[in-house]
């Protein structure tokens, strides 16, 4: 595991806020250039990145505008890293991915979208602020093997829970995967209550679980 030296990560920052989203290509393309990995790149540089940008805001050091500028340009920039990936052969087996109820952003869930496919799955992306009924419904049609659920915001808890005895309820041996910042802030004891349930909170750990 390499780790991104702190003036590259402070440098892509600065470029970040400042809306210079051709510095930030230009950044990441480096790093490619010098065998980082994909998980490297997501781990040490963009969700590093925006966790800090997400506490700017918090301590009203930015603005709002500020704040989903930086989200729009690192979403543009998974989409660049996302043509770059060469997947391994289809392992056959699918993959639901998205944020709970409610939940606006879809930054972190994407990544684990783009590792899975990088690793065979056969992924559906659904993006933010995904209705149950409708998050259920299509799985229905899908039968997935694996769902990959994030909650950016801790006060979003109560919907994952809802969530949670929906899937309980449809799908009660199918794995389900949850992730993102909100769970820094409590919400993990959900995987000691239910076997099927596990919580990542890297990369890395995904990998893990993954083999």
């Amino acid at each position: 595991m390499n780790s991104i030296p702190d003036i590259i990560q402070s440098d892509f920052r600065a470029a970040l806020l400042s809306g210079n989203k051709a510095h930030c290509s230009k950044t990441i393309q480096s790093l490619i250039d010098q065998n980082f990995t994909l998980e490297e790149i997501y781990e040490h540089l963009l969700k590093r990145t925006l966790y800090q940008v997400g506490e700017l805001w918090e301590q009203n050091q930015i603005s709002v505008a500020t704040e989903h500028l930086a989200s729009s340009i690192v979403e543009n920039l998974l989409n660049e890293l996302y043509l770059q990936l060469q997947p391994q052969q289809c392992n056959g087996k699918k993959a639901i991915l998205a944020s709970i109820p409610g939940e606006l952003h879809q930054i972190g869930v994407k990544m684990v979208n783009d590792v899975l496919e990088a690793k065979g799955w056969e992924t559906y992306f659904l993006g933010s602020n995904v209705p149950s009924n409708d998050l259920i419904r299509f799985a229905k049609g899908v039968k997935p093997d694996l769902f990959a659920l994030s909650m950016s915001l801790y006060f979003n808890l109560p919907e994952l829970m809802k969530l949670v005895d929906e899937l309980r309820l449809h799908f009660p041996d199918t794995k389900v995967l949850i992730g993102g910042q909100g769970f820094t802030r409590g919400g993990t004891e959900i995987t000691r209550r239910y076997s099927n349930f596990t919580y990542c909170s890297n990369l890395y750990e995904l990998n893990n679980y993954l083999t």
